[in-house]
């Protein structure tokens, strides 16, 4: 619903948004009913989702701030043979004033989602969980980011996962994509994305289909392998944990990403970096700090475009055998892939 308080301004309406209370139709065109044409109606900053058409008297004087916004959206607006307006400014054979400022009218899709400039920041200044409160080895800090459920479909762009390596308190499983086991007729879109310092992996493509990913970036946790992943997590603890990666002696570090049984899969440009081993960066000299970093299943269709690594052995694995060697692809700082695909 939205909230409606009377000013001290006695020509004013004022409707405040309440945005845990949806939809905003009734209480608006409650509002217009009773009040327009003899007070000026001013919304406040944010955005209104209405269901259905709001009819504006003739008369009406409506001012947002900061661009307010009257967003259509529901079922009675997906009807492309009976089309229905969001807004109706008056009706038949009526006159009068009719003045509308800083509003923006807008519409929804049908269950999109999406994240714009969006961070998932844990272990940072504010959290109780940098190294005064956290001990090395004492805090799990997340299981999971980002899961997309079965069937779902998402847009990210300018997305970052990102946690502060403190010792053994970093903690995170973020399985930040897949485990998507149905078909869909829609890609998902990741135009730009950031995925640090994840014990298992920064992705996992999992029974996955139609993704689009654009400049990825991830690192691995700074401390592996000490411990090796994916202590401290039990890969078999939780419902959704079946189609994680397993590790052993030889892979013992976090996958920057992880596809299986899945397709239809673009990267295009990434880079994934390894710069440490326990916090130790001698390893760069070599190419050393990982040995693997990017696996693709051989159940899976994927086609990759300008992958960048740094400090890897092979860029590129499939089946977790290594088959694209970085020293193949050296390009000054980074190692370079052009293309490949299965």
């Amino acid at each position: 619903m939205v909230s409606r308080e009377l000013k001290k301004w006695t020509n004013y309406w004022h409707i405040t948004q309440d945005t845990h209370q949806r939809p905003h139709t009734v209480a608006i065109q409650n509002v217009f009913n009773q009040y327009a044409g003899y007070k000026i109606i001013f919304f406040d900053a944010g955005t209104y989702y209405v269901t259905d058409t709001i009819a504006i008297p003739a008369g009406t004087q409506i001012v947002g701030e900061a661009w307010s916004v009257v967003l259509g959206g529901g079922s009675n607006f997906q009807d492309e043979n009976n089309p229905k307006v969001v807004v109706q400014a008056g009706a038949p054979n009526s006159e009068g004033v009719f003045e509308i400022s800083d509003i923006v009218f807008s519409t929804a899709g049908p269950g999109a989602a999406g994240l714009w400039d969006t961070h998932v920041r844990l272990e940072t200044a504010g959290t109780d969980m940098q190294d005064a409160q956290c001990p090395q080895g004492s805090v799990n800090t997340a299981f999971l980011a980002i899961y997309l459920a079965p069937g779902s479909s998402a847009y990210f762009e300018v997305r970052r996962v990102h946690e502060i390596d403190i010792g053994y308190s970093l903690r995170m499983l973020p399985g930040n994509l897949g485990m998507d086991r149905r078909p869909r007729p829609r890609r998902d879109l990741i135009p730009s994305d950031v995925t640090e310092h994840a014990t298992l992996y920064q992705y996992n493509f999992a029974n996955a289909q139609n993704h689009y990913i654009g400049f990825a970036q991830s690192e691995t946790p700074y401390y592996q392998p000490v411990p090796a992943a994916p202590a401290p997590f039990n890969s078999a603890s939780s419902s959704i944990s079946n189609l994680d990666p397993t590790f052993s002696e030889s892979i013992n570090m976090a996958w920057a990403m992880y596809v299986q049984a899945s397709s239809d899969i673009i990267l295009f440009g990434a880079g994934f970096y390894s710069f440490f081993q326990n916090y130790d960066q001698t390893c760069l000299a070599t190419n050393a700090c990982q040995n693997q970093i990017f696996n693709v299943d051989s159940a899976s269709s994927v086609t990759v475009y300008s992958l960048s690594t740094v400090g890897v052995t092979y860029q590129l694995s499939v089946g977790e055998r290594g088959i694209v060697s970085a020293s193949d692809n050296q390009n000054g700082f980074q190692d370079t892939v052009t293309a490949w695909s299965p």
